[in-house]
């Protein structure tokens, strides 16, 4: 009879001191081999009851992002942590025949009393250790469920083990080995509607139409030519000082070029030797946002003269073909 080990198991966990005093109380009134044999079966009923409802949480739900989330997602402006029809629960446990119940009730619950229409449904699985026969029939029963209303089913953080698990079971075929994710970062990535387009991180900044225009890649991103992760600007000095105040990340580049970065902006003064005044020349504006010319661009590509330039003034070529 040990008070302080009991104190300590008291302070942490409610649970396995309850079934601790079981068993003491157990061997007192019925002998050592009773005592035991109840302390056994009421810890396996203790195990039975953590794995029926173990820890969950919706990580995103009608585009709000939990706080522990913040955590597991990178910021990045050039996607949404939280875009819209998004649902991301994380189930804190492996899946078996006693739980697979409370899992599917659970996001089908939350699906029905969403505010916002839920287009896609991620399980964040990184605690998913194993899957049994009905949990696999579970999954495969919900993901047809969800597939009838228009809604996706993925999964992230899925192990190698789980992986395996999941081809034992055939969900891979079900659920498709592009829904199947390493990272929950990647998994949301790769929502359609977490993308911003390059129209949509230009006015996030809120610079004067005066003061910047867009180059490269981004150009191209908002004519949709092609996508790009960044978007590269050249600025007036007096923005660039002020985002560089901000905080903003300054890196100098081989011959000796400024450039300030941060989460997928690229900010600088020039670009391939023409200035903000060289570019505003030949600008044009598309969705109130000014970008270079598609001409100024195509040459700065011919002189940069990497293999990626020269596909890109490919593209630039073919756009300019197919319009009227």
């Amino acid at each position: 009879f040990n008070v302080s080990q009991l104190r300590a198991i008291w302070q942490a966990r409610r649970a396995e001191w309850a079934v601790a005093m079981i068993a003491l109380v157990s061997v007192v009134l019925f002998g050592v081999q009773y005592g035991v044999l109840i302390a056994v079966a009421t810890s396996i009923v203790e195990r039975l009851r953590r794995q029926y409802r173990p820890n969950d949480e919706f990580m995103v739900y009608d585009g709000k992002l939990a706080e522990w989330a913040e955590q597991r997602l990178a910021q990045h402006h050039k996607h949404r942590s939280a875009p819209s029809g998004l649902l991301v629960y994380r189930f804190g446990g492996s899946l078996f025949f006693e739980n697979t119940s409370y899992f599917s009730r659970r996001i089908t619950t939350a699906i029905d009393n969403a505010k916002q229409p839920v287009k896609y449904v991620i399980i964040d699985a990184g605690s998913i250790n194993d899957i049994d026969y009905t949990a696999a029939e579970t999954i495969r029963n919900l993901h047809q469920t969800l597939n009838a209303q228009d809604i996706q089913l993925a999964f992230a953080h899925v192990s190698p083990h789980l992986l395996y698990l999941m081809k034992r079971h055939s969900l891979t075929e079900v659920i498709g080995k592009h829904h199947l994710y390493p990272s929950l970062e990647s998994a949301v990535f790769d929502v359609p509607t977490s993308k911003r387009s390059t129209v949509e991180m230009v006015q996030r900044l809120k610079i004067p139409g005066s003061e910047y225009v867009v180059i490269g890649g981004g150009v191209l991103d908002a004519l949709n030519i092609r996508e790009t992760n960044d978007v590269d600007m050249v600025v007036s000095s007096k923005m660039y000082k002020q985002f560089k105040q901000k905080g903003w990340k300054e890196y100098i580049q081989d011959d000796g070029k400024k450039i300030i970065s941060h989460n997928g902006y690229q900010l600088m003064q020039t670009y391939v030797g023409k200035s903000l005044h060289d570019l505003k020349k030949r600008s044009f504006m598309h969705q109130g946002v000014c970008f270079m010319s598609l001409d100024d661009l195509a040459d700065c590509k011919r002189k940069m003269g990497r293999q990626k330039d020269l596909d890109d003034i490919a593209y630039i070529e073919q756009y300019l073909l197919a319009q009227p």
